[in-house]
């Protein structure tokens, strides 16, 4: 659901407004924990090829 739909909901006074809010917050928190985790698991990999890399 869009910020629009959430504005129409407002509007209209249809229920689930909040839930369109949790859902976007969600979505956002998992992107930016995805984002972590791949940092997280690429970083050490690229450290050790640099590290051996400087050993030759």
């Amino acid at each position: 659901m869009s910020d629009r739909d959430r504005r129409r909901a407002k509007r209209q006074g249809l229920p689930g407004r909040w839930w369109a809010l949790a859902a976007i917050v969600t979505g956002w928190l998992c992107a930016l924990y995805a984002l972590l985790v791949m940092v997280a698991a690429v970083g050490p990999v690229v450290g050790l090829a640099v590290l051996f890399d400087h050993m030759k």
